[in-house]
């Protein structure tokens, strides 16, 4: 055929000569790069704030546990304290005071000189079994009275049991 030559020519990307469009196409991409970058940070910051806030609620509901078992122990001591300072038995120790000071529960009691049950030895030349009886009798009955008061002792043994210099648990 006769007539003008035909080109194949794509309109949709014409030549880039001068380098233009590719130099656009390059700031292009680097800004994609930039701002997907942007978006991963701000993602993980919002991530690291979440985890720091559900981290201070746990701190936060963790201390409330703590303050009100605190609370409720104090409380406690107070209360079987004051029932105990009533007691009048000679083998429970005797409660002087109990009060707080600056937040801490104290309780002022008698002085025990002497050494725990466990570390308490039967006098030599006496039958020991009829001692160390003796002495868990005199123990038991302590702990009697302490729950006749309404009190339980909650960790009775040999080593809360003090054997003072006079002989008396």
């Amino acid at each position: 055929g006769g007539g003008q030559p035909q080109y194949d020519v794509n309109i949709s990307y014409p030549l880039d000569v001068s380098g233009k469009r590719r130099a656009r196409v390059e700031v292009a991409e680097r800004a994609k790069k930039v701002t997907e970058a942007q978006l991963q940070d701000a993602v993980r910051n919002l991530i690291d704030d979440l985890s720091q806030a559900f981290l201070n609620a746990l701190a936060a509901r963790e201390s409330r546990r703590f303050l009100e078992a605190y609370a409720a122990g104090a409380t406690r001591l107070l209360r079987e304290a004051q029932a105990l300072a009533k007691l009048s038995h000679p083998n429970v120790v005797h409660v002087y005071e109990i009060g707080s000071f600056r937040k801490q529960v104290f309780v002022a009691m008698e002085f025990v000189e002497g050494v725990s049950l466990r570390e308490w030895e039967p006098t030599p030349g006496a039958t020991a079994v009829d001692e160390i009886l003796a002495k868990f009798t005199e123990a038991g009955r302590g702990l009697a009275a302490a729950h006749a008061a309404g009190l339980i002792h909650r960790d009775f043994k040999p080593d809360n049991a003090l054997v003072g210099n006079d002989d008396r648990v």
